[in-house]
């Protein structure tokens, strides 16, 4: 699929500065079928709308000129779990803590969804919880920390960030999604790699 091709990798933390940045990369030639756009986009915000929508409220009117500069970016997501399973958690997360002894209210349009890393908070405590627990049933005491670390080591379960794989050096091994735009302009999944497998999948 990339041969032949200039592929590029950026690094740009905003939607709205990938779209300025890949207009400007159409009206200077480098969006034809020779280049390929690369974005790390790890935890991508499904409450967003599509990324080449002006969502700053000066619409410049460049929407489909957006879409179509859009064609040769691929993103590079971590894949996580279900949209339904996710949105039922983050709804979850926002219910309680709304409740004691949190009891945050709010009515800001931001704080009706759980961060982005809700998830991620929620199998990191998770994961401590494994490993405190193998600590004390091995004899150990809850403040070693050398010996909770140790039982991070190696573990697996399914949490709410997806498969959850440590690796021997208490390090997580992630599944990534490589997405591209189809012809109906929706993010489509085009490959997974699971780095916990021997060389990818």
């Amino acid at each position: 699929m990339f041969y032949n091709r200039k592929i590029v990798l950026t690094c740009i933390d905003k939607d709205e500065d990938n779209r300025r940045f890949t207009l400007r990369a159409q009206q200077r030639g480098l969006a034809g079928e020779e280049f390929v756009y690369i974005v790390p986009d790890y935890v991508r915000d499904e409450n967003k709308t599509d990324v080449w929508t002006d969502r700053k409220g000066l619409v410049d009117g460049r929407d489909s000129e957006s879409r179509k500069s859009m064609e040769n970016v691929m993103f590079v997501e971590m894949q996580l779990e279900s949209d339904a399973k996710l949105w039922k958690f983050k709804s979850e997360v926002v219910r309680r803590t709304k409740q004691a002894p949190f009891n945050y209210n709010s009515d800001l349009a931001n704080d009706q969804f759980a961060s982005l890393y809700a998830p991620f908070l929620h199998d990191a405590v998770y994961l401590y919880g494994i490993a405190l627990n193998h600590t004390l049933s091995e004899g150990y005491n809850m403040t070693d920390g050398r010996a909770v670390t140790n039982y991070t080591r190696n573990v697996r379960f399914h949490g709410m960030s997806g498969h959850v794989v440590i690796d021997n050096v208490a390090g997580r091994e992630p599944s990534f999604v490589l997405k591209g735009f189809g012809k109906d302009g929706k993010l489509t999944s085009f490959l997974v790699a699971d780095m916990y497998k021997h060389e990818g999948s």
